[in-house]
């Protein structure tokens, strides 16, 4: 089972980084050529190159995979991937635990994320934070893991 964004999100979001372009091109047309609508046409366009290049790509590729074999979710940009999908090698696994944890981030600021550690047969633990989605879509995983026989205690 494959869970993905529902197909409008990300066309919503390219959307708005079409509008944002238009919107630069329609300051660069401005009769008066003023600087502060240069300016304007200069955020614009950076904007739309944001949204449109680096959100909306990714999140077309966003997905979180569970099949016979593993549950995993890749991480990293979409350009710039991480070192192979974070997840579980299910035919191992003997429980998943999940939890919340706080961390530390910039400035001092406190973040919770919510935790999934799972246990290995050879009593090896290989903890993975969750994603958006892959929270999103919890419940039926948690679902579909415990009708394998695989033990979920759900400790957030």
């Amino acid at each position: 089972m494959t869970y993905k964004l529902a197909l409008y999100i990300p066309l919503a979001v390219t959307a708005v980084a079409l509008a944002l372009a238009a919107l630069g091109v329609f300051f660069i047309k401005r009769r008066h050529k003023q600087k502060l609508a240069l300016r304007f046409a200069f955020v614009c366009f950076l904007m739309a190159a944001l949204v449109g290049g680096v959100m909306a790509p990714g999140m077309f590729l966003d997905r979180v995979t569970l099949d016979e074999r593993r549950l995993e979710q890749p991480h990293g940009i979409w350009f710039m991937p991480g070192y192979g999908p974070k997840g579980f090698d299910l035919a191992r696994v003997r429980e998943i635990a999940i939890g919340v944890r706080e961390r530390t981030a910039r400035r001092g600021r406190r973040v919770s994320e919510e935790v999934w550690t799972a246990t290995y047969e050879d009593g090896s633990t290989e903890a993975v934070v969750a994603g958006d989605l892959w929270k999103h879509h919890d419940r039926e995983i948690i679902e579909r893991l415990r009708k394998r026989g695989i033990v979920v205690n759900d400790l957030r």
